[in-house]
C-alpha cells in the first residue's frame, strides 16, 4: 500500500509573526481543522486518485521538533472510506482580499477567506501570514480530513 504523508507543524514557522507559538493543529484535527491547503494541486489530484481507488492512504504526521530538521510522528491514517477528499483552490478577482490579492474560489464556489482560514485551523490574520509567500497564481489543493466540502 502506498502512503502519502502530510506533515503538520506544531509551532508557527520562523517567518510567521507568531513564530514559535503552538499552532494546535493536532488538537484541532478533524474537529475545527477540517482541511489543509497545499501547493501543487496537480500532484495531489494524482495522489487522491490512488487513495480513492484504495491503492494508497494518507498519513497525517506531526514534526517532533524543527520542521524539515526533525523526526515525525504518525497521528492518523486515512483511506478511501474515511471521508477524505480534495478540492481545487484558485484565487480570482472578487470581494475579498488576501494582502491585495484575490478571492478564494474552491471548485468554482467563492469562499469567504475567514471561513477558509477557520477550516484550515487558523485565524484570518494567521492564515494571511502563513500564505503570504505562496504563488497564488497557481492552483492549490484543499485536502479535506473529513467529509466536509465547500
Amino acid at each position: 500500500m502506498v502512503t502519502y504523508n502530510i506533515i503538520l507543524s506544531q509551532t508557527f514557522p520562523s517567518w510567521h509573526l507568531r513564530h514559535g507559538e503552538p499552532t494546535c493543529f493536532v488538537e484541532q484535527l478533524r474537529i475545527t481543522k477540517l482541511h489543509t491547503i497545499r501547493a501543487n494541486s496537480t500532484l495531489w489530484q494524482k495522489r487522491f486518485k490512488k487513495i480513492l481507488a484504495g491503492d494508497a492512504e494518507l498519513c497525517i504526521r506531526v514534526w517532533l521538533g524543527k520542521p524539515y530538521r526533525s523526526h515525525t510522528k504518525e497521528i492518523i491514517r486515512l483511506g478511501k472510506d474515511s471521508g477524505i477528499g480534495i478540492q481545487e483552490l484558485r484565487f480570482e478577482k472578487g470581494l475579498y482580499d488576501l494582502y491585495s490579492l484575490q478571492c478564494p474560489v474552491v471548485d468554482g464556489h467563492s469562499v469567504h477567506p475567514e471561513v477558509l482560514a477557520s477550516h484550515d485551523g487558523l485565524s484570518y490574520e494567521d492564515w494571511q501570514h502563513w500564505f503570504q509567500n505562496y504563488d497564488i497564481s497557481q492552483s492549490m489543493a484543499v485536502i479535506h480530513f473529513t467529509s466536509f466540502r465547500y
